[in-house]
């Protein structure tokens, strides 16, 4: 099965495709997972099954990772990334979530604050 199959999309975010997966009951609180800068979205699957338990599950390929768009400029910072999340965030309307990060993208939260 490949990515359009499981439901992935894409979406246009600050002038590149972001690929993405929202997934679960949107009447429960949104998780949005952060995958490493060397994995994509699929890297989450092994614990999505119970996620979606509780929450709706967002995961996402920051920019230049998996399949989405690197952009014009090929150099990022987790500014960078964090204003992805939140153009992510706005055009998905999810105006409220709880954010996983695995390694250093504990970075792109804290740039949301």
């Amino acid at each position: 099965m490949n990515n359009f199959e499981k439901g992935y999309k894409f979406t246009d975010v600050n002038n590149i495709q972001i690929h993405y997966a929202l997934e679960g009951n949107p009447k429960n609180p949104t998780l949005v997972l952060i995958n490493m800068a060397s994995h994509n979205l699929t890297s989450w699957e092994v614990f999505l099954e119970d996620f979606l338990l509780d929450f709706q599950v967002l995961r996402f390929d920051g920019r230049g990772t998996g399949l989405s768009g690197h952009g014009e400029d090929e150099t990022f910072n987790f500014s960078q990334y964090a204003d992805d999340l939140y153009e992510l965030l706005n055009e998905l309307s999810i105006t409220k979530a709880f954010v996983l990060g695995i390694a250093m993208e504990h970075e792109q939260p804290q740039n949301l604050l």
